[in-house]
């Protein structure tokens, strides 16, 4: 991913929840046709290796995602898509963007970093080209970094605390942040673009703070609603 100038990427938060389901195939196309930059999703493994679309580690019927496997969830919920699907569908929107989430099970891990590194060197689609890497855990983000992965990779931080974690930049080798829109302030954005980095804010969904963060200099603004992210920065 580039850094962006003059405005920032507009991106649909799990697609568009506020016009259909989140993390579904409908909200995505429904993001992207409404005229976003691009489409953040959120994966995790399923027992058997699959990168299932979801956001909780549990369905809200209460079955872990990790437990199942991959056929044994599509019975349970249809809705659920593979990441090669969201792959497909961005295939069609190849002026796009596509931040995958990867939900970590830290401090441990089931091999996911790995599926994601194989799921994405088999994308050969030029659509690839615009998809990035996000996650709150620093270690996956250097395994994922180790296994030789294109793609860029951002750390998310969510708590001013967590703000201390980007001095761990040199060794994850990441291009971007991706911070709770209350921490990108002017001054920490301009720091931030000196020292390499990309922004984006989220979960933004006030069309006044997308145009005070448009104004701070983000590189990205990730959103519920479309039309007030259209409204505010375009």
């Amino acid at each position: 991913m580039e850094i962006q100038t003059g405005k920032p990427l507009l991106i649909g938060h799990r697609g568009a929840p506020s016009m259909a389901p989140e993390n579904t195939m409908a909200s995505f196309r429904a993001a992207l046709d409404t005229g976003l930059d691009g489409i953040e999703i959120d994966v995790h493994r399923t027992r058997d290796g699959v990168l299932a679309v979801y956001h909780d580690p549990v369905t809200s019927d209460g079955h872990d995602l990790a437990a199942l496997d991959w056929s044994d969830l599509q019975a349970l919920h249809p809705e659920i898509s593979r990441l090669e699907d969201v792959f497909e569908l961005m295939e069609g929107y190849s002026d796009r963007y596509l931040n995958i989430e990867l939900k970590s099970r830290f401090p441990f891990s089931d091999g996911r970093e790995q599926a994601l590194a194989e799921v994405l060197e088999d994308w050969t689609h030029e659509a690839a080209s615009r998809a990035w890497i996000s996650c709150f855990d620093p270690l996956a983000l250097v395994k994922i970094k180790r296994l030789g992965v294109k793609a860029s990779l951002a750390l998310l931080v969510w708590r001013e605390d967590g703000l201390e974690i980007p001095d761990l930049i040199p060794a994850l080798t990441i291009s971007g942040l991706h911070v709770e829109q209350g921490l990108a302030t002017t001054e920490r954005v301009d720091q931030w673009h000196a020292a390499g980095m990309y922004v984006c804010a989220w979960t933004v969904n006030s069309a006044v703070a997308a145009r005070e963060l448009a104004d701070a200099g983000v590189d990205g603004i990730i959103g519920d609603y479309p039309d007030r992210l259209l409204a505010a920065v375009r």
